[in-house]
């Protein structure tokens, strides 16, 4: 299934591109040029957000998120390029797709911060950032659906929300480069794939057994002065 859907996803991108070079090199831009145009910017705008929800999809955590982020973008810019090409007069059709596009955002968002590597101290980040947006998500469903009023108290409390959702997700992204860097002290490494079928895995180093082929070997980490770094052997 992933390869598939990277095979789709590399083929909008190629769509988005060749619609975006002929609105472009078109010698009259005219308003079904302006059509094109939009249309390849939601697909590659589409394109940002299933990549990074695909980047967190067989992490256990991210399950709800990731499902979330393919669904909102694909539905989203289904529903934005109907709306581009055939213009409904209601406002369910707009509504409808700027809820799926914000879904698609969030979900996006969320698998980008779930995939951060964060020591034990800084994992507070996390949880506080995705409940943060999950209250920006909810403001802004009820604007969009009319449940809620607008008013100057929650724009301004949007707006505080966005400000510390923010904050949240740059501190999160430093933290997750540092790491990267220079690994916080007390922290196990993380087996990313199985090196019998190469699928991804999320375990510490030490026993580990694929879910995938179901496999089952010890991963010893050794310091970098010493070759190999680390050793696989079946059990």
């Amino acid at each position: 299934m992933g390869r598939i859907a990277l095979r789709v996803l590399l083929g909008s991108i190629a769509v988005s591109c060749l619609l975006g070079i002929y609105a472009v090199l078109a010698g009259h831009f005219g308003e079904f040029e302006g059509k094109v145009l939009a249309t390849s910017v939601a697909i590659s705008g589409a394109s940002v957000l299933v990549m990074a929800s695909f980047a967190a999809w067989e992490l256990p955590a991210a399950r709800l998120a990731s499902r979330f982020g393919v669904v909102g973008s694909v539905g989203g810019v289904l529903m934005v390029i109907s709306g581009i090409w055939v213009e409904p007069r209601g406002d369910f059709a707009w509504q409808l797709a700027a809820s799926l596009c914000l879904l698609g955002v969030a979900g996006a968002h969320v698998s980008l911060l779930l995939l951060a590597r964060l020591a034990p101290a800084q994992q507070w980040l996390r949880p506080a950032a995705v409940a943060i947006e999950v209250m920006i998500v909810a403001a802004v469903m009820a604007l969009i659906w009319e449940v809620a009023r607008e008013s100057d108290g929650l724009l301004r409390t949007l707006a505080v929300l966005a400000i510390l959702g923010s904050g949240l997700s740059l501190a999160t992204l430093v933290f997750h480069l540092v790491n990267r860097v220079t690994p916080p002290s007390g922290v196990k490494a993380e087996i990313c794939f199985c090196p019998r079928c190469g699928k991804r895995l999320w375990h510490p180093a030490g026993e580990v057994r694929c879910h995938h082929c179901d496999a089952c070997f010890v991963i010893e980490m050794r310091p970098a002065g010493e070759l190999p770094s680390a050793i696989a052997r079946e059990t």
